[in-house]
């Protein structure tokens, strides 16, 4: 569905202008530029006031701070990972392959995005 033809029906459904933003913002998580389609991934999204609160965690990433919710994860629902715009895509995965290796998770595919860096 359309993302205007899904808005319309939140128009003429006679929303609050609070309940038309928490259906905004819901509906912006799951947009994706059509570049990106091929990934073909899968997004969870949680919107604070509108779920459930879970805890929120932070880490450095070097450069900013990030949140993140900690969500379990059975290992054997990765099958790919698409690892792309990256200067150095080989040692992205090497580090990667590493972590799982440890981890025993060997059924593990890798993909390099055909998105060009920069």
């Amino acid at each position: 569905m359309a993302a205007q033809e899904l808005m319309g029906r939140y128009l003429t459904a006679g929303l609050t202008a609070s309940e038309l933003e928490a259906a905004i913002r819901a509906l912006s998580v799951s947009l994706k530029k059509p570049v990106f389609s091929a990934e073909n991934e899968w997004r969870i999204t949680w919107l604070r006031g509108v779920d459930a609160e879970l805890p929120i965690a932070l880490r450095n990433d070097g450069t900013e701070v990030i949140s993140y919710v900690e969500m379990p994860l059975p290992l054997r629902a990765i099958k790919t990972i698409v690892v792309g715009t990256k200067r150095d895509v080989r040692r992205t995965v090497e580090s990667i392959w590493a972590y799982l290796e440890r981890l025993g998770v060997l059924h593990v595919q890798f993909e390099e995005c055909e998105i060009p860096y920069r």
